[in-house]
């Protein structure tokens, strides 16, 4: 498949100017794009290709990044990261050096509290939002 709209998105701004059927080929290619990368690297292909049509959608709709987005495993967070100008890096991922698969952000809150996975649940995220929410009140 020919990737003709994904190399042109650089950020949501991007996305936010397709029409219907254009972001429905974007899925599309997101798709392809996604599968063929972590095919021949490795990787977990069922937590991006379930949310591929979400996070177009949800980039389409809200103000990234402006509103944020919270992704219960860092895998769900490939097709963003290629939607918000990281398209050259994704074959780097499982690499040493590469671009890491969970959010450099969350790993810094969790790694002081022994976790040494990106595999945090809604229910981790959740307490230190509420935890950090109750300094300001």
């Amino acid at each position: 498949m020919q990737l003709n709209i994904l190399p042109k998105i650089k950020s949501p701004d991007d996305l936010r100017q397709l029409n219907h059927s254009e972001l429905n080929k974007l899925a599309d290619e997101l798709r392809h794009f996604t599968i063929e990368t972590v095919t021949e690297i490795g990787g977990h292909l069922a937590p991006t290709l379930g949310v591929i049509e979400l996070t177009v959608a949800l980039h389409k709709v809200f103000d990234t990044p402006k509103d944020k987005i919270v992704w219960d495993v860092g895998h769900q967070g490939y097709a963003h990261k290629i939607l918000t100008g990281r398209l050259d890096k994704f074959n780097t991922i499982r690499k040493s050096s590469c671009w890491r698969t969970c959010f450099k952000w969350f790993w810094k809150v969790n790694r002081n509290h022994n976790n040494k996975s990106c595999y945090t649940s809604y229910k981790n995220l959740w307490f230190q939002f509420v935890n950090h929410s109750f300094w300001f009140l």
